[in-house]
């Protein structure tokens, strides 16, 4: 399954009849490929690794959101300065697969520079599969950020993408976040 990272976001209806862009969101993602993915072995949460050449994320939507770029060290994440104090909704969907059927595998999305974890979630499947989670984070006005995702897996790697992922049009990890405050 793939997200179509176009159409996630729409117009809100004004009471004039016409429409109004929503004001601070963001809707990019990381193109599904077989050659550039991440792995991630820990028993215990810690860094992906990444598997080929991480292409540059890929803008779908952005409204008054500052620039976004990769995460550092080619980590599965987005870094931007904040250019707003404010509280930020994200949610993530992430082709995830396991190496070994039926392995429990915990992912979580991090803030490294404070170490605050924004969202996780627990999944067990040997197939390649689209997940997703969310939280919140509260960001300062012109602070810059770097969001990651970890994982820990009880047994065997598992996988961002990968070969066993869908190639094509679709993403392997796609981030989208709005100001709700």
């Amino acid at each position: 399954m793939s997200v179509n990272p176009g159409v996630l976001f729409g117009s809100d209806p004004s009471s004039s009849g016409g429409a109004i862009p929503r004001t601070y969101y963001y809707n990019g993602y990381y193109p599904a490929s077989s050659s550039n993915y991440w792995t991630n072995a820990n028993t215990t949460y810690g860094d992906f690794t990444a598997v080929g050449t991480i292409p540059t994320i890929t803008q779908a939507q952005a409204n008054n959101f500052p620039s976004i770029s990769n995460a550092a060290s080619s980590l599965p994440g987005i870094s931007f300065t904040a250019n707003r104090t404010g509280t930020i909704e994200f949610t993530i969907f992430a082709s995830v697969q396991m190496g070994v059927f039926g392995n429990a595998v915990n992912i979580r999305l991090i803030e490294s520079n404070t170490s605050t974890v924004i969202g996780s979630m627990n999944c067990d499947t040997g197939q390649a599969s689209m997940q997703s989670f969310g939280g919140f984070f509260s960001a300062t006005n012109a602070t810059a950020y770097n969001f990651k995702l970890q994982a820990s897996v009880n047994t065997g790697t598992v996988y961002i993408g990968s070969s066993g992922s869908p190639t094509g049009t679709g993403s392997q990890l796609t981030f989208i976040m709005k100001y709700v405050s």
